[in-house]
């Protein structure tokens, strides 16, 4: 390796010579670079640095993918520009070859750009990262507080290779003396990207037409004056229209860097401001659902060859030219717009809906997966994943018509009719026996890709909900598009696939659902965390339901951080394997949603949290794709930031949780919560539906239940108000603005809710008298990462009379404190012991035996109450 030495006693010529004689001055306009400031974020999260620990940074067009400790690669979509970008440093003659890396002390993630804070006892560097949110390239500011001059190198491996499994050849890498900076491109310098500083006065010299062996690198002087009014920029820029226009884009981002950070900032508050925003008494709650929409959001990509759609992941690539899951996937962006539609972005469901269209199959299949690499090979001819799972054309259907609903967009609907009706013509082939669900073995994989799961399956209940539910939507789009025959069809089908999902996959002897039915007819009676997805949409009657449910938040199922998706008492179960027995945080929200679908709320806020914490213990802000079914830690398979994981912390929250559903085209909203009993107050801000938004404000306080709603929509809105209260509860009364109104009390097993319409015409005070009855408080999670699970585990309760009952579990040889909230008295309890009586508030002490087999136990709980007076 040969290295040239600019003296810095000529780089203010060779700056001169720039400015007056290349074509390309723009960027030393803004030399030198004036520190601006970094503010904080109302979100931001920070940590001692975790060195392997990923973090990311990623606009429409680029992402940067790196560790805490700074080592990090850099994409413009779709190529991996360069990997081991890092910094390193001289003190006068002291070399420090394991470079910053190992003085990298403190990690800032901020919507906008982190911030990893290096501590030497000379000086501190502060690399800020960040990715403009629409700009084809990333920038690196460098903050110094030094005590002496300092060296700094800057070294990277230039890569220029497109995302998996597309190929390229002839790259090199060379220095770009109208730039200061590296030109990396090919043969025909159609691909290019350009790193670089201004600053640079030294830098590596490798062969003039192939790839290196060794890390290229640029070096600066950086003298303390300097530092303490400036920043030090670099830059990374990335194109696929030639060289010229990379250099162009070089320029734009040095020259605009201020601006670029403000437009970062502007559109992050635009998202946390202007779109769904929830407050609750959870304060690791509120954060993570800000920061999944944050996850989101990062995972909207503009491909400059295939279109701009929704990724299912971001990730480390290594060695290899996948970083995560960074490539077009048609189930994961319907799965994960129930998340961005319920926090109201309907322009990037839009859009993502509409790449999924524009790859539909000839037959009306919807794609599986899509590489950011498709347009440099036969992707679609020669390669088996475009179109090899099932569910995404009967899930196509679903997305599009929550998108409608929330929307009421009716052009996008007509606009893409044609192609809903190829996707329901499709569905319907693949129904060779006659029952009225989809088949696997005509419509491709489902609910698992590999391991001992997926051997000889015919019908998996997973496809055959999303199928059931997809032919109530369709019949539902065919009324908004005046198709008359067409909606009674659907209707039709639909009454036929319910019953057959209903029987079909009921195993008496387990009393459960099963998993699904093989190849010879036979039920294959596993029990897997997928019978939730129909139970999302309502599809099992309750009573069946119930068991399914309970076996769900056992310990054979359900840890302190998810869901497995293989129950630990199968003879399959593997903690660390993919499909049979990790945990999966998307699985989870599914039975989240399908437990506050039937009411079981307690068990339901358990698993909403447990994904919800997930945000901080990884990656911070975003939750991975799988964890250990034995311990709390993620597994080596997992991708670190997957949008379906984030979205589940939005998903639960709002459509279970706060019961919160918007009709667009009905002018109906639906608010039906299943508060927790310490929450006294929720604040709902920017809930869109339509044209409209609507902020709502819910109290509890004594024997009061309010809702203040204020808004505004072209047309007005009617509200269906249903909250939950506890079993024994007892509705007195309920008001509208001061007046008395009609309501409907509808007692279920596990709570009552009270249902009231209220016409939205204007701001208004609901307010519902009641007498409280008897609910249990979750049971904390505490669970540290590389913990087996401890929590006690609500499995029922049930109320008659004064009698109380739960069912619970626990780890053997534990007691635990059981909570409940109630204004009765407690006069006996059988399975417990009562240690606390404290006005509304209860304490039982439930003690595990230290003998038997099984580390978590089962309990059954009595407590009989009095009311007081009675």
């Amino acid at each position: 390796m040969v290295s040239i030495l600019l003296s810095r006693v000529f780089r203010g010529c060779f700056i001169t010579y720039l400015l007056l004689f290349t074509g390309l001055p723009l960027w030393c306009d803004e030399l030198p670079l004036i520190k601006f400031p970094i503010p904080p974020s109302e979100i931001e999260l920070q940590r001692g640095v975790q060195p392997n620990r990923f973090f990311d940074c990623a606009g429409r067009r680029a992402a940067v993918l790196g560790n805490e400790n700074g080592v990090m690669e850099v994409w413009v979509y779709p190529f991996k520009i360069v990997h081991d970008l890092h910094l390193s440093f001289k003190l006068g003659a002291e070399v420090f070859p394991e470079g910053m890396s190992g003085f990298a002390e403190r990690i800032i993630v901020r919507p906008e750009s982190i911030t990893i804070v290096y501590s030497h006892p000379a000086f501190t560097v502060r690399e800020t990262i960040f990715v403009p949110v629409e700009t084809s390239g990333a920038v690196i500011l460098l903050d110094v507080d030094t005590s002496q001059p300092l060296r700094l190198m800057v070294s990277f491996v230039p890569d220029l290779k497109p995302m998996w499994p597309g190929g390229l050849g002839g790259q090199y890498c060379r220095w770009e003396e109208k730039v200061n900076a590296f030109l990396i491109t090919e043969s025909r310098r159609q691909y290019a990207a350009i790193v670089g500083s201004p600053l640079t006065d030294r830098f590596s010299r490798g062969p003039a037409h192939r790839l290196s062996g060794a890390p290229s690198w640029f070096e600066m002087e950086l003298e303390q004056e300097f530092c303490r009014q400036h920043l030090i920029p670099i830059v990374i820029a990335g194109g696929m229209d030639g060289v010229d226009e990379v250099f162009r884009s070089y320029s734009h981002i040095l020259k605009s860097i201020p601006e670029l950070y403000q437009g970062n900032i502007a559109h992050y508050q635009q998202l946390r401001q202007e779109f769904l925003r929830v407050e609750t008494p959870e304060r690791e709650l509120n954060l993570a659902f800000e920061w999944a929409k944050v996850a989101l959001d990062r995972g909207l990509v503009s491909n400059p060859r295939l279109g701009c759609g929704l990724v299912a992941g971001l990730g480390p690539s290594g060695s290899s030219e996948r970083p995560g899951f960074a490539w077009f996937f048609g189930g994961d962006t319907m799965l994960n717009s129930l998340a961005i539609n319920s926090y109201g972005d309907f322009a990037t469901v839009r859009q993502a809906l509409a790449l999924l269209r524009k790859y539909q199959r000839e037959d009306g299949k919807i794609m599986h997966e899509l590489s950011q690499s498709a347009f440099l090979i036969p992707w679609f001819e020669e390669y088996p994943y475009g179109y090899y799972h099932a569910e995404t054309s009967p899930f196509y259907i679903i997305s599009l018509y929550d998108y409608y609903s929330a929307s009421g967009d009716h052009q996008f609907l007509t606009d893409s009719w044609n192609s809903l009706k190829k996707a329901y013509q499709y569905c319907l082939t693949t129904d060779t026996d006659g029952d009225g669900l989809m088949e696997n073995s005509q419509a491709g994989l489902g609910a698992v890709e590999v391991g001992t799961l997926l051997k000889g399956i015919h019908q998996e209940i997973y496809l055959a909900g999303l199928w059931t539910e997809a032919l109530r939507c369709m019949g539902e789009l065919a009324g908004a598009m005046g198709e008359r025959e067409l909606k009674e069809e659907c209707q039709s089908r639909f009454r036929r696939a319910r019953r057959s999902l209903q029987e079909k996959f009921w195993a008496e002897d387990t009393n459960l659902y099963a998993f699904c039915i093989a190849q010879d007819g036979s039920l294959v009676k596993e029990a897997t965390a997928w019978p939730a997805v129909p139970m999302v949409f309502n599809l099992f009657e309750e009573e069946r339901a119930s068991g399914v449910l309970a076996h769900l938040c056992s310990a054979a199922m359900s840890t302190d951080w998810g869901v497995r998706m293989l129950a630990n008492t199968s003879q399959h179960y593997q903690p660390l394997a993919y499909n049979n027995g990790a945990v999966w945080p998307f699985i989870t929200g599914y039975v989240s949603l399908a437990e506050y679908r039937y009411h079981r709320s307690v068990p339901a806020l358990m698993h909403l949290m447990s994904i919800a914490r997930l945000t901080f213990i990884d990656a911070l802000g975003f939750v991975p794709e799988l964890l250990s079914g034995e311990f709390y830690r993620t597994i080596e398979a997992s991708v670190p930031h997957q949008l379906f994981s984030s979205g589940m912390v939005i998903t639960p929250l709002v459509r279970g949780l706060l019961g919160m559903k918007g009709d667009a085209p009905r002018k109906v909203i639906t608010l039906a919560p299943h508060l927790p009993p310490t929450w006294e107050e929720v604040k709902v801000r920017n809930f869109r539906v339509g044209d409209g938004v609507f902020s709502f404000d819910i109290r509890r306080v004594g024997d009061r239940f309010s809702l203040s709603v204020s808004g505004r929509a072209s047309t007005p809105y009617k509200l269906v108000f249903s909250p939950a209260f506890p079993l024994g509860s007892v509705i007195s009364g309920v008001s509208i603005g001061g007046k008395e109104a009609p309501f409907e009390a509808e007692p279920g097993s596990h709570d009552l809710h009270c249902r009231v319409e209220v016409e939205l015409s204007q701001s208004r005070l609901v307010e519902i008298i009641y007498q409280q009855g008897v609910e249990i408080i979750p049971p904390p999670l505490k669970t540290s990462p590389g913990d087996r699970s401890t929590s006690l585990r609500i499995i029922d309760w049930s109320m008659e009379g004064d009698r109380f009952k739960v069912i619970v579990e626990g780890v053997k040889g534990v007691s635990y404190l059981l909570e409940l909230a109630t204004p009765f008295e407690v006069d006996s309890v059988s399975g417990g012991r009562l240690v606390k009586d404290e006005g509304n508030l209860k304490g039982v002490e439930v003690a595990f035996a230290a003998e038997g087999e099984e580390r978590y136990q089962q309990k059954e709980v009595i407590i009989h109450f009095r009311r007081k007076g009675g």
